[in-house]
Order: structure tokens, then C-alpha cells, then sequence
């Protein structure tokens, strides 16, 4: 009912979603990330990171989903686990970056690719 809750009221989690520790990291070359949701957005998973435990509102469900490969190393990488919300047990790996998606795939970072 929480998890509900918070959606409906668009509360999103302090922190950035954060749980626990954030590191800085580097995405290396051939790695691959999904997204669901546009490439406006900056937060991103390896792929394969389960939904529920990326603690997405379950409206995201109905997002685009998409899989990028890493084509030059993204530096300054926020790395962290999701905080568990919006009803969801999250503990999933998530990574926010400096800039939107969008600008990674204009500028020859990522690369969309079919799966």
C-alpha cells in the first residue's frame, strides 16, 4: 500500500534512490546498460538488473525499454544500490550519470542495440 501510495503521489526517494554507499565509477567499453524510459533520463542498470529491484514506480512497466552498449569509457558514474520504493524490494545496481542518455548516444558513447 506504501509503495502505492508513493507512487500516486509521485514522491520519489531521497538520495537519488541511493541505498547505502555511492561510488564514483568508469562504464567500460563493450559493457552493456538498459533503460526503461526515454533516453531524457540519466539513471541507467547493467543490464540484466531485474525490474523490482531497480524500485521503479509500475508505471514504468509500460516505458520503452531499451539496451545500449558502451562505445568509449563514461567517466564520473554515480554507482549505488536502489533504495527499496514504491513497493518494490530494490537492492539492484544503479548508475546516474552527468548528462541524459540522449547525449551519450549523440555524442558516440552508447550505442542501442537489439536483444
Amino acid at each position: 500500500m506504501e509503495g502505492k501510495v508513493q507512487e500516486d503521489l509521485g514522491i520519489w526517494p531521497p538520495n537519488n534512490g541511493a541505498y547505502g554507499p555511492v561510488e564514483k565509477v568508469t562504464l567500460k567499453p563493450d559493457d552493456f546498460v538498459d533503460r526503461y524510459g526515454t533516453p531524457k533520463g540519466t539513471f541507467i542498470s547493467p543490464e540484466g538488473v531485474l525490474f523490482e529491484e531497480r524500485a521503479l514506480p509500475s508505471s514504468s512497466l509500460n516505458a520503452p525499454y531499451n539496451v545500449y552498449e558502451i562505445l568509449k569509457p563514461i567517466e564520473d558514474v554515480s554507482k549505488a544500490k536502489a533504495l527499496p520504493w514504491f513497493g518494490q524490494p530494490g537492492q539492484g545496481t544503479q548508475y546516474k550519470l552527468s548528462k541524459p542518455v540522449q547525449w551519450y548516444l549523440d555524442n558516440g558513447y552508447l550505442k542501442e542495440v537489439t536483444r
